[in-house]
């Protein structure tokens, strides 16, 4: 069986967060300290050039530090809070035809899912799947058993 969440995966994906809101903090706090530090040292002879100079810092440690908080750790808390609520849900299995359908959906302020639906004997269903995931699944078609938690997928084997 093929399991989606695991403990160690919140873990990291939790120490990720948090290193990258770390990261970008201190990169402003540092462009900031860096900036007062020029300013100390500024005089008629240099004022232009230290004002540049100051400028362009603390826009290019700004820029980056806001990539590294929209791009790094935004998803990552994202994840880490999915992973985290997955995992203590309870689960339910399910056997049927997996589908993946071409629908995907965002979170509000969370991860991007995608739709599957598996058919089973008697009934269908459609349920989600991290986007993440969706090249670990088996080709369409395939018969499967499936672990859900609020009806996301959690674990998936191939049936013969």
């Amino acid at each position: 069986m093929i399991v989606f969440y695991s403990q160690a995966d919140t873990l990291r994906m939790g120490r990720r967060a948090k290193i990258s809101l770390f990261l970008s903090c201190a990169l402003i706090v540092s462009a900031l300290i860096v900036c007062i530090a020029l300013c100390m040292r500024v005089n008629t002879g240099n004022a232009e050039r230290m004002l540049y100079t100051v400028i362009g810092l603390f826009t290019l440690a700004g820029w980056i530090a806001i990539l590294l908080f929209r791009l790094v750790y935004l998803p990552s808390a994202a994840g880490y809070r999915h992973m985290k609520s997955i995992l203590c849900g309870e689960e339910t299995e399910m056997e049927g035809t997996l589908t993946l359908t071409p629908a995907a959906f965002q979170i509000p302020k969370g991860i991007l899912a995608r739709k599957v639906k598996l058919t089973g004997e008697d009934e269908s269903c459609t349920l989600n799947l991290d986007s993440r995931n969706v090249k670990k699944l088996p080709p369409e078609g395939t018969r499967v058993r499936v672990r859900v938690v609020r009806k996301f997928i959690t674990a998936i084997e191939e049936l013969p």
